[in-house]
């Protein structure tokens, strides 16, 4: 896993770098610029990771051709779930937006695409596990540029929100914690902040141990349940 030790980038308690690097995989992107940015053969070939306030930043990076049948082929899964195992904050960069399939056009522009449906509601599923959807560029020389404007929000804190200050300045109400955990059967509101608050996140409570569960009262069933759903 990725940490951060003074100004440097570790990976298993190794140094990997300087975290004011941008990591790119050798196989990836292959018209970047060369300044700030290292080339190097990445951990589960994940496509480039940065660093921003104190949280380690992994990407994967979808052109729209390729998202559809990542997706499809379960590619994309396997991708992002090594990302929550690996960094503090997981995005997919999607560099374009995907297409229909099959290029018809509507004359009112209504026509329900089921296809391309599906690949919004897997995106919005990899947001609610805390997967940032990233817009991006086409062009591989333009992704430095659009990553370092992502870079403040995806810092954390309230940088995010000293930019909308001026025009929401409404108290933030308090959510309810873990409530994406109560889309497995048997977990309810109560347990579903325990387990938050247990673990300090949903994805973190997501990606723990079968038995961390069971030591918190949770019924072998559920722990099944939860362990099926992350296949």
């Amino acid at each position: 896993m990725f940490t951060i030790k003074g100004d440097d980038l570790l990976y298993d308690g190794v140094r990997f770098g300087p975290k004011s690097a941008l990591y790119v995989d050798r196989n990836e992107l292959k018209n970047l610029p060369s300044d700030g940015v290292i080339r190097r053969t990445m951990p589960n070939r994940i496509d480039m990771v940065f660093v921003a306030g104190d949280s380690v930043i992994g990407v994967e990076s979808k052109k729209p051709n390729d998202l559809n049948s990542s997706i499809h082929a379960g590619r994309l899964a396997r991708q992002i779930r090594t990302l929550m195992k690996e960094v503090d904050v997981p995005c997919l960069l999607m560099r374009g937006i995907p297409q229909n399939p099959w290029g018809f056009e509507s004359d009112d522009n209504t026509a329900f695409n089921e296809d391309l449906f599906h690949v919004w509601v897997d995106l919005v599923r990899l947001q609610c596990l805390g997967v940032y959807i990233l817009p991006g560029p086409e062009r591989d020389e333009d992704v430095p540029k659009w990553l370092g404007f992502y870079r403040p929000s995806l810092a954390g804190g309230r940088t995010p929100l000293a930019s909308i200050a001026r025009t929401d300045n409404k108290a933030v109400k308090p959510s309810n914690k873990g409530w994406f955990l109560k889309n497995i059967k048997g977990i309810g509101g109560t347990i579903a902040t325990k387990l938050h608050n247990h673990f300090g996140s949903t994805r973190h409570a997501l990606l723990a141990k079968p038995e961390e569960w069971r030591e918190l009262g949770i019924s072998q069933k559920v722990v099944d349940r939860k362990e099926e759903a992350l296949k």
